[in-house]
């Protein structure tokens, strides 16, 4: 089937079209790349002693996740209870002592 030269043109001028949003995204990037702009995920910062002391109260890893903000899979992550860890709730810091109290 022989290609008309309209849809040529057509065809063409779409290309160019692309070319262009490609270049006007990758410039955006990299600018806003320059000015600091970070386009990862915002880490959360979590710490194994306060998933240790939740978990020491009584807490379930669904719930502990659930109050810090993050995933459970990532709260399991965290939490590997090692023998050196007491799990007593009463040596808990005294700014976790009462703080989190199971409903």
């Amino acid at each position: 089937m022989p290609t008309f030269p309209a849809c040529t043109i057509v065809a063409a001028v779409e290309q160019l079209e692309s070319d262009l949003i490609r270049e006007w995204v990758s410039a955006g990037v990299r600018n806003a790349r320059a000015k600091g702009r970070q386009f990862d995920r915002a880490r959360r910062i979590v710490s194994q002693d306060e998933l240790v002391w939740l978990k020491a109260a009584g807490f379930s890893l669904r719930q502990i996740a659930a109050k810090l903000g993050v995933g459970h899979s990532t709260a399991s992550a965290i939490y590997r209870p090692s023998s050196s860890i007491c799990l007593y709730r009463e040596i808990a810091p005294p700014a976790l002592k009462g703080a989190y109290k199971r409903k």
